[in-house]
Formats: C-alpha cells, sequence, structure tokens
C-alpha cells in the first residue's frame, strides 16, 4: 500500500522502526533491518548512518558469514553517547540511576525525601539530576530521557492520578511541576516521563527475563503501603484505558472485613496493606515500612504467636486475590514482592495453600518471590522511558 505525506515524519517513523527492531534484537544487520521493515537497502542505509552520527545506534565488527560477499555488520545501541535516566521516588528516598541505551548502569545515588510529589521531593531529584548532568556532559555524554516511577496511580500521559471520583487531575501533574522545576535549573530539553512503580518494577523484571530467555504471560503485585498489580504477556506492558491497569487495592476480598480508606468493607488494601498489619499488632501508624519490617523480624524471632498469625492471615488474603487476579489474566506465573517479606516468614507458602485450594485440583500458575535491588525500580524507569523515546518524538531529527 502506497503511502504519502510529510516527508519529515515518514522519515522520523522510519527511524523509530529502525530503533525499535535493534532493541529487540540487539547485533542485527542492514540487510536484517530492511528484511524486518520493508524499506530498501539504499533508505535503511542512509538513516542508520545518521542514527550513529547522532549517537544512538554503533556498529560492530563484521561477523563471520560462510560464502561469498559482504559479511554482515552487528548494529546495537551507542553504549556511550547517550544516557538515559530513572528515578524512583517511594516517598523515604529519591533513587537516581543512569544507564546507557541498551540497560548498562553507569551511575546510582539515592537521597532522603519526605513525601514523593510535594516540592521537597522534587528539589531533590533535581538537584541530582542537575549534578548528574554536569558528569556526563564532561565525559561527552547527553542526556536523552528521564522515567520517574512513583507508587501511585498515574494518568497516562499526564503525570499523577486524578482525584478519587474526578475524570482528569486538577492542578498541575507530578510531570508538569517536575518540568517546571528542570527549568529552574536551566534543563529546558529533557523529556520526562512518570510511570507506576510496579509496572517500571514488572518491565525491568520481564526484560531481565527475556534476556535470559524467559516468555509467556506474567503477573506482577506488590504488596506494601499500596497494594498494586501489572501484567506483562510476553514483551508487552498492559496499561488498559488511560493507563490504569492494575488497580487491585479496592478490590474486595471480604464483605465483613474492615472498613477501607474508600469507605468500603474488605477491600485488598484494607486486608493486605501495611496498615492492616500495623493496625492488627497495635503498632504505630507512622511506622515505617523498613520499620516495620525490624519489628516483626524482631518479634518472629522472639517467637510471637500474635505476630505470626497475623502475618499467616495476611498470607491467606494474598492468596485469595492472587485467585481472583490469576481468573482475570490466566499468567504462566505470578510475581510476589514488596515489604510483607520478613526473614523468619514467607507469605507465599501459606498463599499457595490458599491458592490451590481454591483452585480444586485444577492445574495453578506458579508462585514466585520477586526481590529487587535498591536500583531496580529506578531502572524499570529508563526503560520505560526509552519505550516512551521509541513511540513518540523524543528522537526526532532537528
Amino acid at each position: 500500500m502506497f503511502l504519502a505525506g510529510n516527508q519529515r515524519l515518514i522519515r522520523h517513523a522510519n527511524r523509530l522502526a529502525i530503533l525499535r527492531e535493534v532493541r529487540r534484537e540487539p547485533g542485527i544487520s542492514r540487510s536484517g533491518l530492511a528484511a524486518r521493515t520493508g524499506l530498501t537497502r539504499t533508505a535503511i542505509g542512509r538513516l542508520v548512518d545518521g542514527l550513529c552520527a547522532e549517537g544512538w545506534l554503533c556498529e560492530g565488527p563484521r561477523q563471520v558469514a560462510p560464502g561469498v560477499g559482504r559479511r554482515p555488520t552487528p548494529l546495537t545501541f551507542d553504549g556511550f553517547r547517550r544516557v538515559l535516566l530513572g528515578a524512583h521516588l517511594d516517598g523515604e528516598r529519591s533513587r537516581l540511576v543512569a544507564t546507557t541505551l541498551g540497560g548498562e548502569v553507569l551511575e546510582f545515588s539515592a537521597s532522603p525525601v519526605d513525601g514523593y510529589a510535594g516540592p521537597q521531593a522534587l528539589v531533590v531529584l533535581v538537584e541530582q539530576v542537575a549534578a548528574l548532568r554536569l558528569r556526563l556532559r564532561a565525559e561527552g555524554r547527553q542526556i536523552c530521557g528521564l522515567g520517574v516511577a512513583v507508587p501511585d496511580l498515574v494518568l497516562r500521559h499526564a503525570g499523577l492520578r486524578p482525584p478519587d471520583g474526578a475524570v482528569m487531575p486538577s492542578g498541575p501533574s507530578l510531570r508538569e511541576r517536575l518540568g517546571s522545576a528542570l527549568r529552574g535549573q536551566g534543563i529546558v530539553d529533557l523529556p520526562v516521563m512518570v510511570e507506576r512503580a510496579i509496572n517500571c518494577v514488572a518491565l525491568h523484571h520481564a526484560e531481565t527475563l527475556s534476556a535470559a530467555g524467559g516468555h509467556g504471560a506474567a503477573l506482577y503485585l506488590h504488596v506494601g503501603e499500596d497494594v498494586a498489580a501489572a501484567v506483562m504477556h510476553g514483551d508487552a506492558l498492559m496499561r488498559g484505558r488511560l493507563g490504569l491497569a492494575g488497580h487491585v487495592a479496592h478490590q474486595t476480598l471480604d464483605v465483613n472485613g474492615p472498613l477501607c480508606s474508600c469507605g468500603r468493607p474488605g477491600c485488598a488494601q484494607a486486608l493486605l496493606g501495611l496498615e492492616a498489619l500495623r493496625r492488627e499488632l497495635g503498632l504505630p501508624r507512622l511506622l515505617s515500612a523498613p520499620a516495620l519490617q525490624t519489628e516483626l523480624r524482631s518479634r518472629l524471632q522472639a517467637g510471637h504467636e500474635l505476630t505470626r498469625a497475623a502475618l499467616t492471615g495476611l498470607a491467606g488474603h494474598l492468596g485469595r486475590l492472587l485467585f481472583n487476579l490469576a481468573r482475570v489474566h490466566a499468567p504462566d506465573v505470578i510475581h510476589v514482592g514488596g515489604a510483607i517479606f520478613v526473614p523468619g516468614f514467607d507469605p507465599l507458602e501459606e498463599a499457595r495453600r490458599r491458592l490451590e485450594g481454591l483452585y480444586q485440583g485444577e492445574p495453578s500458575p506458579r508462585l514466585q518471590a520477586m526481590r529487587s535491588d535498591a536500583q531496580a525500580v529506578a531502572q524499570g524507569a529508563a526503560s520505560v522511558m526509552l519505550r516512551e523515546m521509541l513511540e513518540g518524538p523524543a528522537c526526532a531529527p532537528a
């Protein structure tokens, strides 16, 4: 089918198509790109030369191939000139990572913050970005995007969740406020993307598994201060309408359960979140997640049966939630992570028993603990930024 249109837009679309293919298959040759995209070899040659000159791609040594003729030259993302930033604001720390386009970590830093969307948190993050930008520019590197992971819902292309009951967010979004703060530091040309932390975790974890040969449908569940889920189908993250898929915190698990903050009884948030543990064990509401884990570990080591019973009950509710989600999404595997994993207690053991009981002999999905290091969410945010760039105008020619 013949397509006519603005030549600059067509060229940009073709550049993005090439970059997406290189991301999917690092080491692909120019002839391979021509076969994948349907473009002529001459067109591929011009576009690849431009992307290499701009620091998006680089060519490796020619491959050894049988027969006669020109040996193919592998293409990969340039591992030096262009850099992605990923940040994770969890309310206690601002974690910032710099990676190559291929995901290699160049630098990681963490600074304390008070909250994740307030002015102080944004000031800290912007200071981190500004300092890192100076160091990278001195090395001859260029930052091409910043992805930010937050624990809340994120309205797609807006940057922060709408208030309950509202169709659109009121006031400037987190992305708008962050962009304004960056411009105040003289950083005016940096694309910014805000994403849910659980989506960043799922994407980073799935890309790690894909590199190791893992495939299939997977569900990711985080249980900490909040309860959140994400679903990956192979390489694709399921976002849903407006990007709000995975909002499972207010799924009802027990109609006779405690009242949730949303006003309804027995929500997953009220039964599984860390606030449920604080409430049941009579611990202070302001006790942070790390401090709560330390307290729970001490109690378990001391043989505190009430604490073990509370964790066992939470794991039972977890099994019910996993059953509901598995029936809807039919994943091959479910990865569970978050602050409910306390040394001395494995919540998946009880959750697995509940899940298998609810399946009543039918094959149930595998359950796996998902333990992430301190920079994994920020790395996922950088990956989200790269994907957004390859679908939008971030690397359009000047």
